[in-house]
């Protein structure tokens, strides 16, 4: 059931939404949490629809415990590929289903020929920065203080994998 990992497509978008609003995760790309209009969504992913693949993990009762979503690159960036989103249900939190998620990721960027699959990850998320490093990503930057929350400010940790 997990393996297959399916590419994710237009009917499947409530219950992705519907995942992502019982979970609180924060994205790098979002900065500060923010519930945006389901019409808002909807709007944002057809535009970028031709660039964006989102793979999901199901239950056994068909709902989504967690999905990885990729950008890829356009023009001089062809060949690169971005991990927008990486998010796991609570619950289903070391299962393996994070490696599993990036393991599909990088199948999907070496189908795609691409020469480097590249991420951001909070500053003060150490265990996703583990996993990244586990799975063969290497930091190639930082950008300090440069997310603020309710918490103060919060580095990025700029981390890629060189796939050729």
């Amino acid at each position: 059931l997990l393996a297959a990992l399916p590419a994710l497509d237009v009917r499947e978008l409530p219950a992705l939404l519907r995942f992502k609003a019982q979970n609180d995760f924060r994205s790098p790309l979002e900065g500060e949490r923010r519930r945006d209009p389901f019409l808002a969504i909807c709007l944002h992913i057809l535009r970028h629809c031709h660039r964006l693949t989102t793979f999901g993990v199901f239950d056994t009762q068909g709902s989504i415990v967690g999905y990885a979503t990729l950008v890829c690159g356009g023009h001089r960036y062809s060949k690169n590929i971005h991990v927008a989103n990486v998010a796991v249900g609570e619950s289903e939190r070391g299962k393996g289903l994070g490696t599993l998620l990036l393991d599909r990721a990088e199948s999907f960027a070496r189908q795609e020929h691409a020469r480097r699959i590249e991420l951001e990850v909070f500053g003060s998320n150490d265990k996703a920065i583990a996993l990244y490093k586990r799975l063969g990503y290497e930091v190639e930057g930082v950008k300090r203080r440069v997310v603020e929350s309710e918490h103060g400010f919060d580095d990025l940790v700029l981390m890629a994998k060189l796939l050729n």
